[in-house]
């Protein structure tokens, strides 16, 4: 049994098979920090792409969201019981990981808060029901200008986890004394960001929620994706990973 972990996907689920799964089975597991990408709107090709994850992945595979999925139709997926928090089966073996829980997998705890804000959206949030929708959007290209997201179709305001997520995700740190083996997100603590890109992303509350995860719970490291870059670091003597394109082996 083993598990391995990686970072956004967005969609792109060539690396899904990496000749070192050969010999995995569905009591291993990939798990993936967030921008999973496969679920948007319940389309056919979106439906049968799930099910060829489903028959061709020898493993189980795990996500949390990040802030590029299709929320509105995530929300159709009923929440489950497993393995000491809630989950949606995607599919039997595609499971999302939800917000605020820790799971218990092989004797290890794995604490997870999906969800960042995008950092992708500086020319604009356009409305899809806006009649003037096509002419902003052949606008904004003209000038060079691709950083821009649809409301309710390549964004939602969900990207941000609630005060209830927050808080429930405390409460089950407090629960089991503020330690856990490892912690799951998709941004990371205002300070990690800050050192590894010079102050480049803008903190926000929830970065600054993370700061107080980082600074009163006692883990082994903390994984994260969000930033498309593949980093280690150690923080005020805790262990960070980013990860982008790397897939690494954690049990």
């Amino acid at each position: 049994m083993a598990i391995y972990i990686t970072g956004d996907y967005h969609g792109d689920f060539r690396r899904l098979l990496d000749p070192r799964f050969s010999g995995a089975d569905k009591n291993d597991y990939l798990l993936v920090c967030g921008d999973f990408g496969g679920i948007w709107s319940g389309a056919q090709w979106e439906e049968e792409m799930m099910d060829r994850l489903e028959r061709e992945l020898p493993y189980t595979l795990l996500w949390i969201d990040g802030n590029h999925e299709g929320f509105d139709h995530l929300k159709s997926y009923q929440a489950e019981y497993w393995r000491g928090g809630m989950v949606q089966y995607i599919r039997p073996h595609v499971i999302h990981l939800m917000r605020g829980y820790e799971y218990t997998i092989e004797k290890k705890r794995f604490w997870v808060m999906g969800g960042a804000r995008s950092i992708d959206i500086t020319d604009g949030l356009l409305e899809k029901d806006d009649p003037l929708l096509k002419e902003k959007i052949l606008d904004l290209k003209r000038q060079g200008k691709n950083y821009f997201r649809i409301r309710g179709i390549n964004w939602f305001p969900e990207e941000m986890p609630s005060k209830e997520e927050r808080e429930r995700g405390m409460e089950c740190l407090q629960k089991n004394g503020m330690k856990t083996d490892y912690i799951i997100t998709h941004a990371a603590p205002t300070m990690v960001s800050n050192y590894f890109s010079a102050w480049r992303f803008q903190a926000d509350e929830l970065t600054d929620y993370f700061e107080i995860v980082r600074e009163k719970v006692q883990f082994k490291k903390w994984f994260c994706g969000h930033y498309h870059t593949d980093e280690e670091l150690v923080v005020e003597g805790k262990n960070f990973q980013i990860l982008y394109s790397r897939i690494e082996r954690i049990y």
